[in-house]
């Protein structure tokens, strides 16, 4: 149910930093009513935010970026997108598992994970729309045959 930019999700750190600078530029251009209209529509107190392509703000909560993840995850594995070769079972290392259950992960930030899913995601909507359209050009070379 969203539609994920290029530019991805931005925490709420990075959302302040971008709204200053924009800010700082708006303050050189605009009268002060326009930036204080401006400010006004701003989203806030948002965990995460999504900047549309006319430039529109959107926040988003933890929750949401877990339920979307979760969908990414579950449409890639339904899809058979993961390759089966490069995962590796606990059955097939030779390391044996440590004590709590639990692998080491090397830290990432959030962000990296959602410009990540948000990359995922362009590329299963360009398949998608490639796949949509040949079946369109076939349907159109069907159509004479069909009429006739």
């Amino acid at each position: 149910d969203y539609y994920l930019q290029e530019d991805g999700a931005y925490s709420a750190e990075e959302y302040d930093d971008y709204i200053d600078n924009e800010l700082y530029e708006l303050a050189r251009e605009e009268p002060w009513r326009d930036i204080r209209s401006w400010l006004s529509n701003l989203p806030d107190g948002y965990d995460y935010y999504f900047r549309d392509d006319w430039g529109d703000w959107e926040g988003r909560s933890y929750r949401d970026i877990y339920d979307l993840k979760e969908r990414v995850l579950a449409y890639a594995d339904g899809n058979d997108l993961f390759d089966p070769e490069e995962e590796e079972t606990v059955e097939d290392s030779d390391e044996e598992p440590e004590e709590d259950g639990f692998e080491e992960v090397e830290d990432c930030d959030v962000s990296d994970f959602i410009w990540a899913g948000n990359a995922a995601l362009r590329e299963l909507q360009e398949q998608s729309e490639k796949e949509e359209s040949y079946i369109d050009q076939e349907m159109l070379g069907m159509l004479p045959q069909l009429v006739s």
